[in-house]
């Protein structure tokens, strides 16, 4: 099975228009910041060419990823997804801290340029087109369920608030004090670094086979709680792999069911999770009896 195709769409849709704003605004952003010298504005500009690159992993990473399973991959593409998403990480961590350090050597070595309205407007327009991809980006992200996406959205996030850093910046040069442009500089590298380390964090721990969230694991057991012929349950796996979730669960019946009375409880619970989880789910439910010695596992895990 495969993640539905509308949602590959939806990621390949909102992912271009992305790619159309990153573009514009890197164009901008290096124009004025060259013409100004504005080392927070060019600095700005990477990232806004950043964005770019990460757009494109995005794309291959839903490409790959929504392969189906196959002899070589049984389980799927999905962890493709993942290792797309460490790679946006990466490429955020390497970026910030080359901003920061371009802005150390230039608090070293001169002031930052006089402010002009060129910064203030290119800023101002960053902000609000990014925070526009930011929104949309995000949505798109919740809909589809893709840890992916949703770090290519706070991509987007991160992109307007340095441009917002470079607005104060410059308000800061305008007010007087001349190393703004590199405060600002500095700010935007923090920025990006912290929150490529945040999405690096959480893919790792997605490689490394971790668990849903907390808030996933709930949901399911109150889906769990809510099925007709499911007395008790144990051995509860679940784990993300790209947009997907796999789990398989053992599930507690009456013991004097049928085999066909059995299976369709099993059936029941399969269909009622993938409907109410919010996201593409691959699932085995394994039937036991009710009986004192099954319902001792239940504490395994």
């Amino acid at each position: 099975m495969r993640p539905p195709v509308q949602e590959q769409k939806s990621i390949y849709q909102v992912t271009w228009i992305g790619m159309i704003v990153n573009i514009s605004l890197a164009g901008i952003k290096f124009m004025v910041g060259w013409l100004v010298g504005s080392l927070a504005l060019v600095a700005d500009a990477i990232h806004s060419l950043s964005d770019l690159a990460t757009d494109g992993l995005v794309l291959l990473g839903v490409k790959i990823g929504s392969k189906p399973a196959d002899a070589s991959h049984p389980f799927g593409h999905g962890k493709f997804e993942t290792l797309m998403t460490l790679l946006i990480a990466s490429v955020l961590i390497a970026a910030g801290l080359g901003i920061i350090w371009q802005a150390v050597l230039r608090f070293q070595s001169e002031s930052g340029p006089p402010a002009g309205i060129w910064i203030l407007l290119v800023a101002v327009l960053s902000v609000l087109l990014k925070e526009g991809s930011y929104q949309m980006t995000r949505l798109v992200a919740k809909k589809t369920g893709s840890m992916m996406l949703m770090a290519n959205a706070w991509h987007h996030r991160t992109d307007a608030l340095s441009s917002l850093a470079v607005l104060f910046g410059a308000l800061a040069i305008m007010l007087g004090w001349p190393y703004g442009d590199q405060a600002a500089g500095m700010v935007v590298g923090l920025m990006v670094a912290y929150t490529g380390g945040e999405i690096a964090v959480k893919s790792m721990n997605e490689l490394g086979e971790a668990g849903v969230d907390q808030k996933t694991r709930e949901q399911i057991e109150r889906i769990l709680r809510a099925q007709p012929g499911v007395a008790s349950w144990h051995r509860l796996r679940a784990r993300r792999v790209g947009r997907e979730i796999n789990m398989d669960i053992h599930i507690l019946v009456a013991p004097q069911l049928t085999i066909v009375e059995g299976h369709r409880i099993a059936q029941q619970v399969e269909n009622v999770i993938r409907e109410q989880i919010g996201a593409f789910v691959n699932i085995v439910v394994h039937i036991e009896p009710n009986l004192p010695e099954e319902i001792q596992e239940q504490d395994q895990y």
